[in-house]
């Protein structure tokens, strides 16, 4: 009966030295940063352009130095955020692997309404960019394919 329970004993310590030691031996878990979404992408890149931005506009671009206008330009402090958005639209090209956004948005320099398309698509390293180079049909987009409607909101800062 004592050998039983030394025996017992014995199992239930070896056991508990396992578990710990696979509880101090898991790998923790590296937070995930979270990846910008296309509309937040074009959103992004729309305010660098309304500030003059050459730098900020730089970030967003599918390749760089493709959209230059800025480059020589003064930055302006321009006050454009999601609350000049009025509203956002993605349409998908799966087949092309395209995002294509649509934005409607309180111009700061007209004091107009205006629309903004801007092709998305994914780079090397699998962020979202702008691809000022795309040739965007929108009328024939627009019968195609079914619009995901966005929250401005939910685009940030």
């Amino acid at each position: 009966m004592k050998r039983i329970f030394v025996l017992l004993l014995s199992m239930l310590l070896l056991f508990g030295v396992v578990a710990c030691q696979k509880q101090v031996t898991q790998k923790e878990e590296k937070p995930k940063i979270q990846q910008d979404t296309p509309s937040q992408v074009a959103y992004k890149f729309l305010k660098a352009y309304m500030q003059s931005d050459y730098e900020e506009e730089q970030k967003y671009l599918y390749k760089k130095g493709s959209y230059e206008i800025d480059k020589n330009r003064e930055k302006q402090s321009i006050a454009f955020s999601s609350k000049n958005i009025e509203g956002v639209k993605e349409y998908r090209d799966k087949a092309n692997q395209v995002v294509y956004v649509w934005i409607k948005y309180d111009n700061p320099h007209t004091n107009d309404i205006t629309t903004d398309i801007y092709a998305i698509r994914k780079n090397e390293n699998g962020d979202y960019k702008v691809d000022i180079d795309a040739d965007i049909n929108f009328p024939f987009i627009q019968q195609k394919i079914e619009p995901k409607v966005i929250d401005p909101k939910s685009l940030g800062v």
